[in-house]
């Protein structure tokens, strides 16, 4: 028998948090905050407005990982990097039963959580929704809504274009996750879009676009997103569940893309973007741009000011076509910064969703999939705006 209906590991970060103070104003629900410092978490428990229970676990210690699991309904894991301190979670997870969410943007990691537990998490009945937060739940939702519309309308959507804008602040973790993935030299992993699908026979990923491009609908020009390979492999695996035996499905291409304004001065912004996305990709790849970028950016659990959270913003327009006839427009928009505000916000949804016992399916699943239309009217419920505009 489970003692509470939430747990909240890694709760002394950033976005742990943040994300326990949240959840603090939920109602109904029974939650502890868990890490390995239990003066840091005496600490964030006296920021809660219900006060959680305390449990010392250690991510490096997979007795005490299990022991924490034993104790929750679902486990909302906010300790990252995922790939040096999420795999006991996971696994004791899988052996459980437990369900699970986390706000990682490590695909490679996922990977390989997947082939080594999925057997064992169907098995138990475990659920499993990695990448709940910004990475990847506004991209996951915006498909499945463009999808289902485009099912209901007789369409056959093959072309998906989610086209953002974001404001707000950058968190140390964020920063030592993508120097992780640089470290650990899965590049080639990253950008298979295919990288979560684990039927190696269903259709590659029509080529990514690299270069700027102008979408004439919306009169914007536009840079690749740098989320855009995390993000449409988890859109890829929510398509592939959808419908496993159709291969064809894989012909679907969906791409992610930044907006800037129309014009030349719009034109020169998204050759300048691209320009820094290279340069970006090519310091974490290499130990003394890693070195560089850590002593220049935030530390691990700093993160930007409440004032810069509340500031920040999110607008997503994803543009469906058919073949090349475009068909309808999906929206979303929230206020508040997508890496702080939004991945605690949608995080916390999806777990109590879970302990709701809302989730369709088992496994390693995608937001999209195991809870649907759940997840869109809890988001709705926080403060996230979707509408469908048709062409």
């Amino acid at each position: 028998m489970t003692a509470y209906d939430v747990i909240v590991f890694g709760a002394t970060g950033f976005t742990g948090r943040l994300a326990a103070i949240r959840l603090a104003s939920e109602t109904g629900i029974t939650f502890a905050i868990a890490g390995r410092n239990k003066s840091k978490l005496e600490e964030v428990a006296k920021l809660c407005a219900v006060k959680p229970a305390i449990i010392v676990a250690d991510a490096g210690n997979a007795e005490s990982v299990r022991a924490m699991v034993s104790q929750g309904r679902v486990i909302a894991n906010f300790a990252g990097p995922f790939a040096l301190y999420g795999e006991a979670v996971i696994a004791a997870c899988a052996e459980l039963g437990r369900s699970y969410c986390d706000i990682t943007g490590e695909s490679p990691f996922i990977a390989e959580m997947i082939e080594r537990y999925q057997a064992k998490a169907l098995e138990t009945g475990a659920c499993l929704i990695p990448m709940s937060g910004f990475d990847s739940v506004p991209s996951d939702m915006l498909a499945f809504l463009a999808m289902t519309e485009g099912e209901r309308h007789g369409w056959r959507l093959t072309k998906l274009t989610h086209y953002c804008q974001i404001g707000g602040g950058f968190n140390g973790g964020t920063l030592e996750t993508a120097l992780t993935l640089g470290e650990q030299k899965k590049t080639n992993i990253l950008q298979n879009l295919n990288s979560l699908i684990p039927d190696k026979d269903w259709v590659r990923a029509p080529r990514t676009v690299l270069a700027p491009t102008y979408e004439p609908l919306l009169k914007r020009w536009s840079s690749l997103f740098f989320m855009h390979f995390v993000n449409a492999s988890v859109v890829r695996r929510s398509i592939f569940l959808r419908d496993p035996e159709n291969k064809n499905l894989g012909n679907i291409d969906y791409s992610e893309r930044m907006l800037f304004p129309d014009g030349t001065a719009g034109k020169l912004q998204a050759f300048a973007m691209t320009s820094v996305l290279g340069l970006m990709g090519a310091m974490t790849g290499n130990a003394l741009g890693r070195a560089f970028l850590r002593k220049l950016g935030p530390s691990a659990g700093e993160g930007p000011s409440e004032k810069s959270r509340l500031e920040g913003f999110y607008k997503g327009t994803l543009i469906g076509r058919d073949d090349e006839q475009a068909r309808l427009m999906v929206k979303m928009k929230f206020k508040g910064d997508p890496g702080n505000e939004f991945t605690c916000m949608s995080a916390i949804a999806t777990a109590v969703l879970l302990a709701q016992g809302k989730a369709t399916m088992t496994g390693f699943t995608t937001p999209s999939t195991a809870l649907g239309n759940a997840l869109i009217q809890a988001l709705e419920a926080r403060g996230v705006v979707f509408s469908t505009d048709y062409l």
